[in-house]
């Protein structure tokens, strides 16, 4: 059975996923693709993806990646906590403290 929650925006992602949870799977990665397209214009797609191709390449490390993953949806908290689930705890994003940091 696979766990999801919906965000406020209608937009359902995987739940959030502690270590007695299942482990992720491929298409909770897949559903956190179609959600960042849907809710974002293309272009930061585009630079979502390039983020990732970053991180794959080793080109840039694990803070680094959530940095910029946090930098870049900053006015999408519900794409944040998504994004949390594939990070280890330590790197989590502090999603109150992105959204009140964009409001400055």
């Amino acid at each position: 059975m696979q766990s999801s929650a919906t965000t406020t925006q209608g937009t359902t992602l995987p739940s959030i996923i502690s270590p007695v949870q299942r482990p992720l799977r491929l298409t909770d990665a897949l559903e956190y693709l179609v959600a960042v397209k849907k809710h974002t214009r293309p272009e930061i797609y585009k630079r979502f993806l390039d983020i990732l191709g970053d991180f794959r390449s080793q080109a840039c490390d694990i803070p680094a990646t959530v940095q910029r993953v946090s930098r870049l949806f900053r006015r999408h908290p519900h794409l944040i906590q998504g994004f949390n689930i594939f990070v280890p705890f330590e790197y989590s994003i502090d999603v109150p403290k992105i959204v009140k940091e964009s409001r400055l």
